[in-house]
């Protein structure tokens, strides 16, 4: 909506004749009125001119007075004639009515000044309107690239080893800041967490919710050797924690979310994938594996039921996340035919990530397909 003054003004009405009713209407309709033309207020400011015009030859004599680029409409005494509209249209009048019919009914003149004042405020604020939406659009970009860089700050180092295992990602937002999150912690010498958030929506709002998760999983570790809290050493329960926060600050923000946590001493991967898809890929020598563990998204209802799940890992192995950009952009129709070419792709390239984010991400770079932001982690040890 526009907020620009648009001035009328009426020309030529003789003392004698009421006005009330047209004033009246081009206050209603939003008009600033003009009571008298003066040095103060010169032609140029004036947006739209009602002009009173008694009689046809003098419709091109009262134009010559006024500005070609504003907007005017023709009052006529009495009875519009087809021919007297015609001359005042081609003359150069917006439009003409008679005393007569908005005496008698005010609603269609009202109506065409209603229309007309939007085209006033385009045809006079329309460059500093645009000003100004630049202006806004340029400060917001500004503010999303500081929050991208906050949020850059709080992503993990691209590629890092921890505990045995390496960990890399690449991640692509849809715009300048990303809903998806990843983390990579280390607990203690033997205890890794890590783990792939997908926010609901895009942009900074669901870029806010990644900034809280990261301050939520970072207190589960204090508490964590504080020893007053041990909620970080079960995915479940870290996934309870992170719906009871968003639940009670009431942002409308769900998340999907895959959490691991990595026992160097067992050898195990203890992990829940809460609304997740697709589900995260394990590659070892023997099999490829989707690690299925499915509970509710994160966020949703006061109590939702979370479940997790365990598995021994070999020595050599690749595990794979994906967040559902990235599997929404596979050519493939159907899911099970999606997760099969997903499945084929990260086998074939277990061992080279780079690879497999060109094929899965950077190939989309500049594509208008890509409406969501696409992440892909990957952790593995040894070669296979």
């Amino acid at each position: 909506m526009l907020y620009l003054d648009v001035k009328a003004a009426l020309i030529g009405f003789p003392d004698e004749l009421s006005t009330d009713a047209l004033k009246s209407s081009l206050k209603g309709a939003g008009f600033d009125l003009v009571p008298d033309i003066s040095d103060r207020v010169p032609l140029s400011d004036i947006g739209l001119f009602v002009v009173f015009v008694s009689l046809p030859e003098q419709a091109n004599l009262i134009l010559e007075s006024l500005p070609s680029d504003a907007l005017k409409v023709a009052i006529v005494p009495n009875a519009l004639s087809g021919d007297f509209a015609l001359l005042a249209l081609r003359a150069g009048y917006s439009n003409a009515f008679s005393l007569a019919a908005i005496d008698q009914d005010l609603s269609c003149f009202e109506a065409w000044l209603t229309t007309t004042l939007r085209l006033c405020q385009a045809a006079a604020g329309g460059p500093s309107y645009q000003e100004q939406l630049e202006n806004s659009i340029a400060e917001l970009e500004e503010d999303q690239r500081a929050a991208y860089q906050v949020q850059k700050k709080l992503l993990p180092a691209a590629l890092e080893s921890i505990n045995g295992l390496t960990f890399q990602y690449y991640l692509m937002p849809s715009l300048i800041v990303s809903g998806d999150f990843v983390d990579v912690i280390s607990v203690n010498d033997s205890l890794t967490i890590f783990y792939l958030a997908d926010v609901s929506g895009h942009g900074a709002s669901s870029a806010l919710v990644t900034v809280l998760l990261k301050n939520l999983m970072s207190r589960l570790v204090r508490n964590y050797h504080r020893r007053s809290s041990f909620d970080i050493l079960s995915p479940k329960h870290i996934a309870e924690r992170i719906n009871k926060e968003l639940v009670s600050l009431s942002l409308d923000k769900h998340l999907t979310i895959v959490i691991c946590l990595f026992d160097a001493k067992l050898q195990t991967l203890l992990y829940t994938v809460a609304g997740h898809h697709p589900a995260p890929i394990l590659i070892t020598r023997d099999a490829v594996t989707e690690l299925k563990c499915q509970s509710m998204a994160v966020g949703l209802f006061p109590n939702p039921i979370f479940s997790e799940a365990s598995v021994v890992l070999p020595t050599d192995f690749t595990l794979v996340l994906c967040s559902d950009g990235v599997f929404d952009l596979l050519p493939e129709q159907s899911v099970d035919k999606k997760r099969k070419r997903l499945s084929n792709l990260v086998q074939s390239m277990a061992n080279d990530f780079e690879s497999l984010s060109d094929r899965l991400i950077r190939v989309h770079e500049n594509s208008n397909e890509r409406a969501d932001d696409l992440t892909v982690m990957h952790v593995s040890r040894g070669k296979l």
